[in-house]
């Protein structure tokens, strides 16, 4: 899978747990820039990659992908390990 392919379900992930069919994602959004990007809505986004993707995400990484950057990364790291 294509770092393009990863960022398209990332978008289409955001776009169901934000309620927002027009919600434009970029590689550089963060928790710091998304007002609706919390605490709670980063267990969710985490757990909706690990069901979109198949794959576990190490919890000692959880806590760091504040970006959706990092997210693409460590999908595409996880996908390879497999």
């Amino acid at each position: 899978m294509s770092r393009l392919e990863v960022f398209e379900k990332l978008q289409e992930i955001f776009m169901d747990l934000l309620d927002d069919e027009e919600f434009q994602l970029s590689e550089d959004i963060s928790m710091d820039t998304l007002k609706d990007w919390d605490s709670l809505m980063h267990i969710t986004l985490i757990s909706s990659i690990e069901d979109e993707f198949s794959l576990h995400i190490p919890s000692d990484d959880i806590p760091n992908l504040k970006r959706v950057e990092m997210l693409i990364d460590v999908v595409l790291r996880e996908m390879r390990q497999r």
